[in-house]
């Protein structure tokens, strides 16, 4: 499934999302962005709990990363830190807000 998901950032919280991912001071690009954004959705589907006895698929996501799991890890390794820093800011987050809910 193909989706269109709108994100409207300005021109400084794209210079801070680069800054965060990446320690550089341009703003991050479309590209970018949606490798960041697909890195969170398939960490979310290796990170989660899935309960398959409920009538609807449903999963409580961990909050309390460290470290890429082993799966992403190999995959994102020749990302920078920072990239990787921001994957698990952006999942523990989600964790967080799941938890709250």
């Amino acid at each position: 499934m193909n989706t269109n998901i709108k994100i409207e950032l300005n021109d400084d919280q794209r210079r801070l999302m680069q800054m965060q991912l990446t320690g550089k001071q341009r703003p991050i690009s479309r590209v970018e962005l949606t490798s960041f954004v697909t890195g969170v959705v398939m960490g979310a589907m290796d990170c989660e709990t899935i309960t398959k006895s409920a009538p609807v698929p449903c999963f409580s996501p961990r909050s309390d990363l460290v470290e890429l799991p082993a799966k992403w890890a190999a995959k994102y390794a020749d990302k920078p830190p920072h990239w990787q820093a921001g994957w698990l800011r952006g999942w523990n987050t989600v964790g967080r807000f799941c938890a709250e809910k």
